[in-house]
């Protein structure tokens, strides 16, 4: 029979697991509670969730919230960094806190919405820029052309000026 603790994780964890973007399955063995202080402080920096799990208990939450392929990248002992912010940063967060410490965290695989991603994928998606990133690019090439475009439309009209500028100092230093 399963205890009321139990019961209230699991609804926990469903509840979170179905509105994440991007979850992250990791293996923290080999760290000490100083190394996961420290990664917990890098990972809330940046938005970013990170919880130890049992495996049982998120099998039943995967399926109780209605996210399956969580139980396939939940094995032995398992961390989730998980949030609800831009996937690129989850990602990022996660794998530049690897490089940078050097500590024995571990990336075992990661589901983007509901697409099931493999260690490779998530390092890919980590070197992506972000979604500001991306928006501001995207801004600043429509700008682009159209500043041309008014420069261009412009340029006839500030010769003209100029050139009847010149004409009445030239008309001025006669008289």
């Amino acid at each position: 029979m399963p205890t009321n603790k139990k019961i209230n994780d699991v609804e926990k964890m469903a509840e979170w697991m179905s509105q994440y973007e991007m979850l992250v399955s990791t293996d923290y063995t080999s760290m000490s509670a100083n190394d996961m202080n420290q990664m917990r402080k890098a990972f809330r920096q940046n938005s970013v969730q990170y919880t130890i799990i049992k495996n049982t208990l998120a099998r039943l939450a995967a399926e109780k919230s209605g996210k399956p392929k969580i139980q396939e990248i939940v094995e032995g002992p398992t961390g989730i960094a998980y949030g609800s912010g831009d996937p690129v940063s989850i990602a990022k967060t996660v794998t530049e806190f690897i490089s940078t410490s050097r500590l024995p965290l571990k990336i075992r695989g990661g589901i983007m919405d509901d697409t099931l991603l493999t260690i490779d994928e998530l390092e890919k998606l980590a070197t992506l820029p972000s979604k500001d990133q991306l928006i501001a690019n995207f801004a600043r090439q429509i700008q682009s052309p159209v500043s041309r475009l008014v420069q261009v439309l412009n340029n006839p009209i500030v010769g003209l000026a100029t050139v009847l500028n010149n004409r009445m100092q030239q008309l001025n230093t006669q008289n």
